[in-house]
């Protein structure tokens, strides 16, 4: 569930404020906008979808306080009527009746965040096929619309499967995987796992993650042959620049820290995320104003989908004892 609407707060954010011209009238007479955020994973069984609507805040009305109003984000749920479907060759083979739960796992923010309301339904994804979201409101008979591919599993080459996780190499490393059908945006982690005693405390676990620039692939066919490359120096450099504590005192406290499992984490995002995530960037253009995109029919928003694979190895012998030099306690 977190890895479906965690980032939703920022994207409906972005959603209603982007682009504001000028000319932008607060007070203007309200209309519906059904705003929509949903990322399918065929990897998940609990799928979730985000509808909200915008709001306006009329004579002499305050953003802020409005939006600490329920009302003004969220539908009455008797008023929705929420169907996914699923389709192969032209022909519906399910269809999901997508029931509204109540969240208080939300994050606070500018807008209301004692809870917030989300669309839930349980469905074992078929990559080969295509979902299509249905919202019907009951009560002004308005219908929005919205369809998605789903990323496909894909193969990794390197790092080998049953190997280790070695950063004592002079020369580049590879990262290579065959890109996969749907897939447009690939983002690269090498998470390093630890754990940490400290003086009269428990273990804890921690990890420290180090995140490569993006890649696209050509196309979205899938089978293509995709690299990158990473130093060995570059993997000691994040760990010096991330692990220690800012605070001496907690630093001064760590008794020892023990090194676990490598993961080689793939994040793959389908077409239309990949757009969504290219236009919302930051840039450093004197021009802000930028287009709204949306792939939501009679609304606003993004339904995706995305893919991710973890390839987890130890870490090699030279690498660790490598890591003991680096004097941040590690056994």
């Amino acid at each position: 569930m977190q890895k479906i609407y965690l980032f939703c707060l920022a994207i409906i954010v972005s959603l209603i404020l982007i682009s504001c011209e000028k000319d932008f009238n607060l007070n203007a007479e309200w209309k519906d906008i059904t705003i929509v955020y949903s990322i399918l994973d065929q990897d998940d069984t609990e799928h979730y979808i985000k509808i909200t609507k915008a709001f306006t805040t009329g004579e002499d009305g305050n953003a802020i306080e409005i939006a600490q109003i329920p009302d003004s984000l969220y539908y009455d749920t008797t008023d929705l009527k929420v169907i996914v479907s699923e389709w192969k060759d032209g022909i519906e083979k399910k269809s999901y009746l997508v029931n509204p739960v109540l969240d208080t796992n939300k994050e606070s923010g500018a807008f209301f965040s004692d809870w917030q309301i989300l669309y839930k339904f349980n469905a074992d994804l078929d990559e080969d096929n295509i979902y299509k979201l249905k919202i019907e409101n009951l009560t002004s008979g308005k219908v929005i619309s919205s369809e998605s591919l789903i990323v496909h599993d894909f193969t990794i080459d390197k790092p080998r499967a049953g190997g280790s996780a070695s950063f004592t190499s002079v020369n580049p490393t590879d990262i290579i995987w065959f890109s996969a059908k749907n897939g447009r945006r690939y983002q690269i982690t090498i998470r390093f796992n630890f754990k940490e005693k400290s003086f009269g405390s428990d273990t804890i676990e921690r990890y420290t993650d180090w995140v490569f620039s993006p890649l696209n692939s050509l196309n979205t066919n899938g089978g293509r042959e995709m690299k990158i490359q990473y130093s060995g120096q570059g993997f000691y450099d994040n760990i010096n620049a991330t692990v220690p504590y800012d605070d001496p005192a907690l630093e001064g406290n760590i008794d020892a820290r023990i090194h676990g499992y490598v993961d080689y984490i793939f994040s793959v995002a389908d077409d239309e995320l990949n757009t969504y995530l290219d236009i919302n960037e930051p840039n450093n253009s004197i021009v802000e104003d930028r287009p709204a995109y949306t792939n939501i029919d009679n609304g606003i928003g993004i339904f995706c989908s995305r893919y991710n694979k973890v390839r987890s190895l130890p870490l090699s012998a030279p690498s660790a004892e490598k890591l003991r030099d680096q004097g941040l306690q590690f056994e």
